[in-house]
């Protein structure tokens, strides 16, 4: 059990919640400087029912601060698309590509994921495109390649691709990382031929 004088030790450290504020506003920050680079044509070229860019944060995600840039925001299990950036503290930057089963031809969304060189996504087979835990941690143990065929997990009734990003060496550094990265993946989303 955790004590009071550790607790105490912690609640009353007022710089520790103020640096941990200034660390978060900090990296919101560095989003909204990334989603006001982006441009909208783009998002809809990647998908005509977009529905934009939202920044969202949180303190509780298994016990640790996040947030979130999410690009296209449509979760339709059927026909959406959504790309999201989690900066999750304590564990680290990932990008999610969340494709709802019938938004490609399975083949046209391996060839994209191949042809277009969306290099060092994997696939994500856990139960839920929301299970943040599940879904790092099978990504750090099992790293499902690509070279995986898809139909294998059609199953899920939605595909779902993860990659881990590094910090640069700043936060005009990370920001170019990121904002280079979510280009990448409109570009390569974007000439795609639907059904």
């Amino acid at each position: 059990m955790y004590s009071l004088e550790k607790a105490l030790s912690i609640y009353t450290n007022k710089e520790l919640f103020e640096e941990i504020h200034e660390a978060k506003k900090t990296f919101i920050n560095l989003l909204e400087n990334i989603s006001n680079r982006m441009d909208p044509n783009d998002l809809r070229k990647a998908h005509t029912a977009h529905k934009g860019m939202k920044i969202s944060k949180g303190n509780e995600l298994e016990h640790c601060p996040y947030q979130v840039l999410d690009l296209i925001r449509d979760f339709d299990p059927e026909t959406g698309l959504n790309i999201r950036l989690l900066h999750w503290w304590g564990k680290g930057m990932f990008l999610f590509i969340l494709v709802g089963k019938d938004f490609f031809k399975r083949e046209d969304l391996h060839l994209i994921v191949k042809e277009k060189h969306l290099s060092g996504f994997f696939i994500s087979a856990a139960s839920s495109p929301f299970s943040y835990r599940q879904l790092v941690e099978d990504y750090e143990l099992k790293k499902i390649p690509m070279t995986e065929s898809l139909s294998d997990y059609s199953t899920l009734g939605r595909f779902q691709l993860i990659k881990q990003i590094p910090y640069g060496v700043d936060f005009l550094g990370t920001e170019e990382i990121l904002f280079l990265e979510l280009n990448r993946i409109l570009f390569a989303l974007q000439d795609n031929e639907r059904n």
